[in-house]
């Protein structure tokens, strides 16, 4: 609760990426679900490395739990005016009646374990870095859910 102090560091995009889905690449592994990643335009940014870590772990928890066996959750970043990071995946998508109040604390669906406070902290730490943070369900397609983080460079 309250505000979030930064750390704020100059980083390698696609190093840091790579090492952040290496790190979380097992529990993907060990539960059948598949993990990519990809880099667009690579080059510097200025983040907090270990509260953009939980950001990139909360949402990659997320659709890890909802995933079935051989789903599939990808995390795409570029850098063009900004810091572009994508979040993808082929779950169930976000259910109506939450859609709303998805980055709100204690709002979840369809999870076995979780409080609610993951996508509140993920809103907090991206709106701390002067970003954004919105999703798509793409339930309609069959595709599950897309997050889009925008972080000024």
């Amino acid at each position: 609760k309250g505000d979030v102090k930064l750390n704020l560091e100059t980083v390698d995009l696609k190093q840091y990426i790579d090492d952040a889905a290496k790190f979380i690449k097992p529990v993907f592994d060990t539960d059948s679900r598949n993990l990519h990643w990809q880099i667009g335009k690579n080059g510097p940014v200025r983040i907090d490395q270990n509260r953009m870590r939980r950001v990139i772990i909360n949402l990659a928890n997320n659709a890890r739990e909802v995933l079935p066996q051989g789903g599939n959750f990808t995390i795409h970043a570029s850098i063009e005016d900004k810091l572009l990071l994508t979040f993808t995946d082929d779950g169930p998508g976000i259910p109506a009646e939450i859609k709303d109040k998805l980055f709100q604390p204690f709002a979840t669906h369809g999870k076995a374990a979780g409080t609610g406070l993951g996508l509140a902290m993920v809103r907090q730490i991206i709106e701390a870095h002067g970003g954004t943070v919105t999703c798509d369900s793409l339930a309609a397609e069959g595709r599950g859910a897309r997050f889009i983080v925008a972080v000024p460079v």
